[in-house]
């Protein structure tokens, strides 16, 4: 379905936003790193899968099956797809796609290390995201506040983290996020 909808979007270009409520709760859904269902479920198909239990951005310790940290760098994938092809016409969704994209680029510790071609991508997601912000505010003769508020709650966080990495490749994709 990612792949399909990722060509679809690339031919209808700003036509394909009457399916972005329908794809985004589940792209959303793939970006938060909560225990799944599937562990609760004995008999799943992904029973060899193995749990990591990991802290999240907001301190918080979850068990998160291995698998899930390749759904959730296709999920970013889509959504810089969605951002770079739709631009101006992904306005009324950059909102919620930079809540859900903001614990990726203030992860540290366990979750950055497990994820950082996802958060390499969320860094140029958000990029992508301010570039629709500033598009579709002057589609609709709106001023780029949006924008800017992305802006500065991107440079906040991540200049905060830059300051605590030692990592030079995340702090690369930090500094090419910028």
């Amino acid at each position: 379905i990612k792949e399909a909808s990722e060509r679809i979007c690339k031919c209808l270009k700003g036509d394909f936003a009457p399916f972005l409520p329908h794809l985004l709760p589940g792209l959303f859904k793939a970006l938060k790193l909560e225990v799944d269902d599937a562990a609760a479920k004995p008999g799943a198909d992904d029973d060899d899968d193995e749990f990591i239990t990991v802290t999240t951005g907001e301190g918080k310790l979850v068990k998160v099956r291995t698998s899930k940290f390749e759904e959730l760098q296709q999920a970013v994938q889509t959504l810089a797809t969605y951002c770079t092809t739709m631009e101006g016409a992904f306005f009324d969704y950059v909102p919620q796609t930079a809540e859900a994209l903001l614990p990726l680029l203030s992860a540290t510790d366990d979750v950055s290390m497990l994820c950082d071609e996802a958060r390499s991508t969320a860094f140029q997601t958000w990029a992508s995201l301010i570039k629709c912000a500033r598009t579709g505010a002057k589609d609709r003769s709106q001023p780029p506040t949006l924008a800017g508020e992305l802006l500065r709650t991107f440079l906040q966080r991540i200049c905060a983290a830059m300051q605590q990495d030692t990592d030079p490749d995340s702090l690369r994709d930090a500094a090419d996020g910028i």
